[in-house]
């Protein structure tokens, strides 16, 4: 059974070690091509990306509505 990086199990691996980094990550003002990086926008992409690997791992949220 292999285990590099393109096994079931290295992929999950990886994507539970950047869901966890997402889920620490705070948020850094700064300028890119003299647009300034927006902290509402930031969270909101965050938050999507916190949807989607959790979605890949199986991991169901409890939505409020």
């Amino acid at each position: 059974m292999r285990h590099g990086k393109n096994s079931a199990y290295g992929r999950r691996e990886r994507r539970e070690g950047a869901l966890e980094r997402l889920k620490a990550s705070k948020f850094t003002p700064k300028v890119n091509n003299n647009k300034e990086r927006n902290e509402k926008n930031w969270t909101e992409k965050k938050e999507e990306q916190i949807s989607i690997l959790e979605g890949r791992l199986g991991i169901r949220r409890d939505v409020q509505v």
